[in-house]
C-alpha cells in the first residue's frame, strides 16, 4: 500500500504521529473490502512525496474497519514493525533531501489519517475499557467489541448508543459467557431482533433451557436447520425437530 504525501513537513507529521500512537491509521487498497487482511498480517507501507522521497517499511494489522454510511473504503489500525534507528536516520536522510524542494501549503496527511483510539484502548486495564464501553462512540465500540471480558461486555450492553448490529457481534461470538447472554436474552429491545434471537439459540454458550425457551420465537425454516443441524446440541435439535413437526402437522 502508498501513502502520497504532498510535502516532506506532511511525512515528518505522518512519522511523529505514527511514533507517539504507536501506530496510525491508513486506507487499504479498494480491493480490501472484499478480503481484507487478517490482525497480525504484515503489509509493505511505502511513503511517498515530492523533491524525490521514497521509504518503505513493514507494518502489522491490529484492526480493519469495514466501509461506513454506505462507503467503499476500508481503513486499517497499522503499527510498524523493526522500526529502529537504522529507520529514523533512513528518514532523516531522505526528508532531508527531499526538502530542498519548495514546500506546499497543503493539509497533512499525517494529520488527516490521524490517531486512532485503537492504540490508547489497548493500553487500558480491563475496569478502564468498561469505563469508557459505557459511554463508547461507534468507533470505539468497534474496537471494544473485540475484547472478551465479561465485564468490558456488560458495559458494552448498558451503553445507550449501542446498536443492534453491535449486541448481533456480542451474541454470535463463541467466547461470550452464558451470562452475557442471559443478559442480552433479558432485554426485550434486542430479543424482538430475529437476528439476535436466532445468535442467541446458536451460541454453544448460551444455556440450554434458555435456548428452548427462545425456539417459539424462530422462524420454520430455521426450527428445520436447527433440527437437520450436526453442530447443535442434541437436547435443541430435539426440540428444534418437535417443534417444527407441530408446526407443519408433520
Amino acid at each position: 500500500m502508498t501513502l502520497a504525501f504532498d510535502d516532506a513537513e506532511a511525512v515528518v507529521a505522518f512519522l511523529e504521529n505514527a511514533k507517539s500512537q504507536e501506530g496510525f491509521l491508513a486506507p487499504l487498497p479498494a480491493d480490501a473490502a472484499a478480503a481484507p487482511p487478517a490482525r497480525g498480517r504484515e503489509l509493505t507501507v511505502a511513503l511517498e512525496a515530492p523533491g524525490g522521497f521514497e521509504m518503505s517499511f513493514p507494518a502489522a494489522v491490529l484492526h480493519v474497519f469495514g466501509p461506513a454510511g454506505g462507503g467503499e473504503e476500508v481503513t486499517a489500525a497499522l503499527q510498524r514493525v523493526d522500526w529502529g534507528p537504522a529507520r529514523d536516520a533512513e528518514a532523516r536522510r531522505k526528508l532531508a533531501a527531499a526538502r530542498s524542494e519548495k514546500a506546499g501549503d497543503s493539509e497533512s496527511l499525517g494529520e488527516s489519517l490521524g490517531a486512532s483510539p485503537i492504540f490508547r484502548i489497548q493500553k487500558m486495564t480491563p475496569p478502564e475499557k468498561a469505563r469508557l464501553a459505557r459511554k463508547a462512540n461507534r468507533t470505539e465500540r468497534q474496537i471494544l467489541l473485540r475484547e472478551t471480558a465479561p465485564l468490558v461486555t456488560m458495559a458494552l450492553l448498558n451503553n445507550p448508543h449501542i446498536e443492534a448490529d453491535d449486541v448481533v457481534q456480542i451474541v454470535k461470538s463463541p467466547y461470550t459467557p452464558g451470562g452475557v447472554l442471559k443478559r442480552v436474552a433479558g432485554d426485550r429491545r434486542w430479543l424482538a431482533n430475529n437476528e439476535v434471537r436466532q445468535a442467541l439459540v446458536r451460541n454453544p454458550q448460551t444455556p440450554a433451557p434458555l435456548a428452548i425457551r427462545l425456539l417459539p420465537g424462530l422462524p420454520t425454516r430455521v426450527l428445520q436447520a436447527l433440527a437437520r443441524s450436526g453442530e447443535a446440541r442434541e437436547d435443541l435439535r430435539k426440540a428444534a425437530l418437535k417443534l417444527y413437526l407441530k408446526r407443519t402437522g408433520k
